[in-house]
């Protein structure tokens, strides 16, 4: 073998050998930081376990042990398979089902505590945090469950598409003065909890919903602005596929009379939600702001 081809030979070797050794290095401190940083997390959240009384506390209060676990939607930890179960148990009204995947998708993004899930003594406690307090995913269900029911008795096509700002207003008008209640104001509230989820809660499944009830029999009426809203939301949301989303916007894009207003809805409605713009006119702007003075969980 040739003396200079077996020098290189061999300083390639070492230097491979070095290099793998500062890799391996680099790989056992990142490990071991990351999971000291994770019993850190793990041990600050079963303090805050031991020390709360009140299981009802709003997830987003400082002082409940889920707080800091809010950047992510729980339900987004699950793979591709449970997240088609989750809409499946959805749309069939199966919410104990439901419930069981969200918890599923939280553990599945911070794995680290699963031990607290399994083995401390208010387990059962954190399982019923989860289902009193993050309640979007459930509440799709619920609406579910309402919408089935009442298509068991009626057609949609029984209904025009409803203003719901005119027919809720006349709703109270109507029982306020001792009026019967009638099968539109069952339609009423369902379109509302679907609505509410939609526009307040910015759920994404829930906005898929709203765009295809939007002006069709038994479904409700929007402002173009508040279409247009969740058209971006939906885009933010990747949704629909680019074709499909193009087709919406085209279809809605003549319906402006300004092209200037057009296009600030649209690029604000992708970034912002609803609360946040406000030149964006319709029902669900004021109904927003209604529902988050009463409701401060916002899950």
């Amino acid at each position: 073998m040739d003396t200079s081809y077996g020098d290189k030979f061999l300083q390639i070797k070492i230097k491979t050998q070095i290099l793998c050794f500062w890799l391996v290095l680099f790989l056992a401190c990142f490990i071991t930081q990351t999971t000291a940083k994770a019993d850190e997390r793990m041990a600050l959240f079963i303090q805050q376990l031991d020390k709360l009384e009140n299981f009802r506390l709003p997830l987003n209060h400082p002082d409940n042990p889920f707080h800091p676990y809010l950047e992510k939607r729980f339900e987004d930890g699950l793979d591709k398979k449970d997240q088609n179960k989750l809409i499946n148990a959805q749309l069939k009204g199966e919410c104990f089902k439901v419930d069981r995947l969200v918890e599923k998708g939280f553990l599945r993004l911070y794995p680290f505590l699963k031990p607290v899930f399994k083995n401390h003594e208010k387990a059962g406690k954190l399982t019923f945090m989860l289902e009193y307090n993050y309640r979007t995913p459930f509440s799709r269900c619920s609406n579910y469950i309402s919408l089935n029911k009442f298509k068991n008795n009626h057609t949609l096509e029984e209904f025009p598409p409803l203003n719901l700002k005119v027919e809720i207003a006349q709703k109270y008008q109507r029982l306020k003065n001792g009026g019967p209640k009638n099968d539109k104001d069952e339609l009423i509230s369902i379109l509302f909890g679907f609505g509410e989820l939609a526009f307040c809660k910015d759920y994404n499944l829930s906005i898929g919903d709203v765009i295809e009830m939007a002006h069709q029999p038994g479904g409700m009426i929007l402002t173009i602005d508040e279409e247009l809203y969740l058209i971006e939301r939906a885009k933010h949301y990747e949704l629909y596929s680019q074709e499909k989303y193009n087709d919406l916007i085209e279809k809605l894009r003549p319906k402006f009379n300004s092209s200037k207003r057009f296009e600030d809805i649209r690029h604000a409605s992708r970034n912002k939600k609803i609360l946040e713009i406000d030149s964006l006119k319709g029902f669900w702007q004021e109904a927003c702001k209604e529902i988050l003075k009463t409701d401060k969980k916002e899950f």
